[in-house]
Parts: structure tokens; sequence; C-alpha cells
């Protein structure tokens, strides 16, 4: 259903997957540390219906490395360059949590390419960006084993015994952990990234599905500033939304936002 390309964009090559030509084009951006297979279970059913388009990062999946340069920004700059050669005409975009961190910059400093946005319970605001950084626990250790284990058995072995993810995820993400160059870890978000200042920019629909990381605040703030902005709260869902049991709830809102536009 599904076929994986290559493009080149000069300073990076890019993996993607792109689905039948069911309809208008939404291009879905995966999390960190993830891969665009991440997002099958949302993609699987929405090809359905549009004409899906799934991107590995720079550093992620099958996509190039650029060790040292994986700030928010660099995401973007490869995100427009994307939309510009490979998208036939302006798409909708969901982001999943870093996704829908560089989905808000391409929609903020590029309106003319988007047409619509959906981000996925990512963080906002500097404050809640700055709290999490710093007090999210694991880091070290996950970098660690990024850089010192390149086998997948080898991998989900080693994360079941830090129960570092549930049981039934451990072996996706050692899948993943072994596809990603280990510097990302650093987590360097760039001082572009300020939705102070981009959010009052985005002009296009956007949905906002909170769950565990979009806190009440920011997510009224951020209506509050976005000029047709709209709220789905998941409360007692994970910050994985698209592998949430209930994932198929996340399935229905996307789709009736974009059978709106």
């Amino acid at each position: 259903m599904f076929q994986e390309k290559t493009v080149d964009l000069d300073s990076v090559k890019l993996n993607y997957a792109e689905g039948p030509t069911s309809g208008p084009p939404v291009v879905f951006l995966h999390g960190i540390q993830a891969n665009w297979n991440s997002l099958m279970p949302l993609i699987s059913m929405l090809g359905l219906r549009w004409h899906v388009f799934a991107l590995d990062f720079r550093g992620h999946g099958k996509s190039s490395w650029t060790t040292g340069n994986y700030k928010i920004e660099d995401y973007t700059e490869d995100i427009i360059a994307f939309l510009t050669e490979i998208v036939p005409e302006k798409p909708a975009i969901y982001g999943a949590s870093l996704g829908g961190m560089v989905g808000i910059m391409v929609a903020a400093l590029n309106p003319q390419i988007t047409k619509a946005l959906i981000v996925g319970d990512s963080l906002l605001y500097k404050d809640s960006v700055h709290k999490y950084l710093t007090t999210f626990e694991g880091a070290q250790e996950r970098e660690e084993l990024i850089r010192t284990i390149s086998d997948v058995d080898e991998m989900a072995e080693a994360l079941a015994e830090r129960g570092i993810f549930q049981d039934q995820y451990q072996r996706y993400f050692a899948k993943c952990f072994t596809s990603i160059d280990p510097d990302i870890q650093k987590r360097e978000v760039g001082q572009q990234y300020d939705c102070e200042i981009l959010l009052p920019k985005i002009v296009c629909p956007t949905l906002l599905l909170q769950s565990a990381l979009i806190s009440d605040e920011d997510a009224a703030k951020a209506i509050g500033q976005l000029s047709k902005g709209y709220l789905v709260k998941f409360p007692d869902m994970s910050h994985m939304l698209q592998l949430d049991p209930r994932g198929y709830e996340v399935v229905n809102e996307i789709s009736l936002f974009l059978e709106s536009l």
C-alpha cells in the first residue's frame, strides 16, 4: 500500500513513504527517536481517503545523518524543501510530538504551502519545553544504549531489562533505536521555536490534540493565539496517541477535521 522512496535535498537525503492517490495530500511527521512506521496505525486508515506522505526525519529511520544539526529549524528546512519538491499540492500536516513542533514552524513561516495543521500532543511554550528537557529521566541511559547496541534483539532485551517501555512496545522501539543517530538524544530545540511568536502567524485551520504533554494552561493559551484553532482533549491517553489502544478515537477526530477542509 505504501511505497518507500528517497529524495535528495542537497544537504540531506530523506526517506519517505507515499500511499496511493486516494484524495488530497496529508504529510505525516513522526516524533523523536521514531520513524514514519510509528504512524502506521494512523496512516493505514487515513490512506484510504487521503494521499499520504510520511517521512523519516534526518538522523532517523533510513534518512541520512547530519550529526550536530538536529534543531527544530533544521527539520523544518527539510520539510519545507520536501513539500516544495515532492508534494503535488498544498497539504495538511499531521505532526506527532517533535513532528508537531516542526509542523508549527512550517505553518507559521510558510503559510503559502500549508493547508491545515494537526498537532499531536507537542510541547508548545518555552517554559514547558525547558521544564520537560530538564526533568526528563533516562535520556543519558537511552543515548548510551543507542551508541553501543546495533542489533534489534539485543536492544529489545536491554530495554526489557531496564523497563523503559511497556512490554508490547519494546521490540518496536528497539528497531527504532537501532536506526537513529545517537546525537539526536541531545534534544536541542533551537531559538526559533517560540510559540509566543509562531502561533499568531498561523493562518490555516489548526487542530490541537492534547493528552500527556500539553498542559491545560498551554492548550487554552494556544487556542487563544490561533486564528482558526480547535482543541480535542484525550485526558486518559498516553503521549504516543497513535499507539494507544484507543487510537481509533484519534483517527476519528483527524478524519472529521480533514473532511471539514
